[in-house]
C-alpha cells in the first residue's frame, strides 16, 4: 500500500503532512474540539476517523477556502486591492505635486533678507547722495546777503521738495528691479 494512503499515522507531524497543515493545526483541533477522535491503542491516529472530523468541521482538506473557487476569489480580492493601492499611490502622487507647486509659488513670493539688505543698502546710496546734493544747495544759497534768506529758504523748501521726489523715484526704479 503506498504511504500516502495508509489509514493510519504514527506522528502528529505525519498527520499534519498527510492533511496539508501544521503541526499547531492538529494541536489546536485536538484542544478546541471535543470530538477530536482519540488515538488508538498503539499510539496512532486513525486517519478515516481524523478526516471524518475534518469533514464534520470544514477543517483541513475539507475546509472551503481551500479549493479553487476560493483561490480565484482571493485572485480577484488580490486585484482589486492592487488596483486600489496603486490608485490611492497615484493618488499620493498627485497630491504631492500639486503641494510642490504651492510651494514654489509660496517661495517664489517670499523675500529674502539678503535681497532686502541689497535694496536697502542702494536706498542709502540715493538718500545719501540727495542729502549731499541738498547741502551744497544750502551752501551755495546762505553765500548770498541777509536780505536774501526769505527767498533762500524758499529755495530750500524747493530743493527739499525736489530731494523727496527724487528719492521716491529712486526707491520705485529700485523696488521694480
Amino acid at each position: 500500500m503506498a504511504k500516502s494512503r495508509k489509514k493510519q499515522c504514527r506522528t502528529q507531524a505525519d498527520l499534519a503532512k498527510r492533511l496539508g497543515v501544521s503541526t499547531k493545526t492538529i494541536a489546536q483541533w485536538r484542544d478546541n474540539f471535543t470530538d477530536w477522535p482519540d488515538r488508538k491503542s498503539d499510539g496512532s491516529f486513525d486517519v478515516r476517523r481524523v478526516e471524518a472530523f475534518c469533514r464534520r468541521h470544514g477543517v483541513g482538506p475539507h475546509n472551503p477556502s481551500r479549493g479553487r473557487a476560493a483561490q480565484q476569489q482571493r485572485g480577484q480580492l488580490r486585484a482589486a486591492l492592487t488596483s486600489k493601492l496603486i490608485e490611492s499611490a497615484e493618488n499620493r502622487r498627485i497630491a504631492n505635486e500639486r503641494l510642490r507647486a504651492i510651494q514654489q509659488k509660496e517661495l517664489s513670493d517670499i523675500v529674502f533678507t539678503a535681497d532686502v539688505n541689497i535694496f536697502l543698502k542702494k536706498m542709502r546710496e540715493v538718500v545719501l547722495r540727495g542729502i549731499d546734493e541738498l547741502t551744497a544747495d544750502v551752501e551755495r544759497q546762505l553765500d548770498e546777503p541777509p536780505e536774501h534768506w526769505p527767498a533762500t529758504r524758499a529755495k530750500i523748501m524747493k530743493l527739499t521738495i525736489g530731494l523727496q521726489g527724487r528719492i521716491a523715484a529712486a526707491v520705485r526704479q529700485l523696488a521694480e528691479q
